[in-house]
């Protein structure tokens, strides 16, 4: 499994693009997760790319 290197310059602006919470980084499940419990949804990153885009993310306990 490659390291995800997202910079902290990224992860300060990163939102959820379905809420607009802050996101976090999963390093186990290559995945930012959205920190809203309410929205709890999880964006797959690829190639060290995160796909912000919510018809490709799946809910937390999925």
């Amino acid at each position: 499994m490659e390291e995800i290197t997202l910079s902290s310059e990224f992860m300060d602006v990163a939102a959820c693009p379905k809420c607009h919470s802050g996101l976090a980084i999963d390093y186990d499940n290559s995945e930012l997760v959205c920190i809203n419990d309410d929205c709890g949804l999880c964006y797959p990153i690829k190639n060290q790319i995160p796909v912000l885009l919510v018809e490709e993310a799946r809910k937390k306990n999925d």
